[in-house]
């Protein structure tokens, strides 16, 4: 079964989901699943996308999901977890998530229930995908993706694309990827990008990320000095006081009061 942007209709009547629990906007997309059944979930991103999804498996499972103004593609792994599935990219120079992607097929489920594999490249639009895996076993390889490959996607004017880079960047580089990440932390126009580059340094657990850290804490959107300042608690050394204190006159009470917390906890275990 083939889904695409068209009228399709389902074998259980009056299903309480719509268009308004999925939402995709400049290649980010929000969903709010309770029991929501996926073959739905698919129709109502292909309506959005015109990505074609082929239905290789049956897709029964339920899906019970949140989360809000993550990467396209991230979210589409978040609700294809549970299958075995293949993302068909098209050849095309467009820096736009969801215009590189011209068709997903879903074809088992993963036989541990938690990872979805298979993650595919296509290198002329219509390439048909393989019945079964290459002889040796092995698929081929992704071309390298260096520091400086992601710092020139991170200049794209695509958020959804600078917000990936800046999480996967920081996931594969770490402490090697801070210069970079603290440039996008000071001067990305957009606060969700500011704030994922936040939480992504926060991650790294390093002392000398707090200075970085510490500029965000200067930032003029709220969310983000709050990713800021729950980034440097993930630190919980002696050396993060300093900068945590200086929140402690922030104009946001919630921040105060956070980061008074983190200050006592800190403090605690000394």
């Amino acid at each position: 079964m083939t889904l695409t942007g068209c009228l399709f209709t389902f074998g259980s009547a009056h299903s309480a989901l719509n268009e308004e629990n999925i939402q995709i906007n400049n290649g980010l997309i929000s969903v709010s699943l309770n029991q929501a059944p996926l073959a739905e979930v698919l129709q109502i991103i292909a309506n959005q996308t015109k990505i074609h999804i082929d239905l290789g498996a049956s897709t029964d499972r339920p899906v019970t999901k949140k989360f809000s103004n993550i990467p396209f593609e991230e979210g589409l792994k978040r609700l294809l977890r549970p299958y075995n599935h293949v993302i068909v990219y098209r050849n095309t120079a467009s820096s736009s998530p969801i215009e590189r992607i011209e068709k997903i097929v879903i074809l088992d489920k993963s036989k541990d229930g938690g990872q979805a594999v298979g993650i595919a490249n296509s290198n002329k639009v219509g390439t048909q995908i393989p019945p079964s895996a290459p002889p040796s076993g092995q698929t081929e390889p992704e071309p390298e993706k260096t520091l400086e490959f992601y710092a020139q996607q991170l200049k794209t004017e695509d958020l959804a694309v600078r917000m990936q880079s800046a999480i996967e960047m920081g996931r594969k580089y770490q402490i090697k990827a801070l210069d970079y990440l603290e440039e996008v932390l000071i001067n990305d126009t957009s606060p969700e990008v500011r704030m994922a580059v936040a939480k992504t340094i926060g991650n790294m657990k390093d002392e000398e990320t707090i200075p970085a850290l510490a500029k965000g804490l200067l930032d003029p959107d709220d969310g983000v000095r709050t990713a800021a300042l729950t980034a440097l608690g993930y630190i919980r050394t002696p050396a993060v006081l300093p900068v945590l204190r200086t929140a402690l006159d922030d104009t946001n009470q919630d921040i105060r009061d956070k980061a008074a917390s983190q200050i006592d906890q800190i403090e605690k275990a000394q």
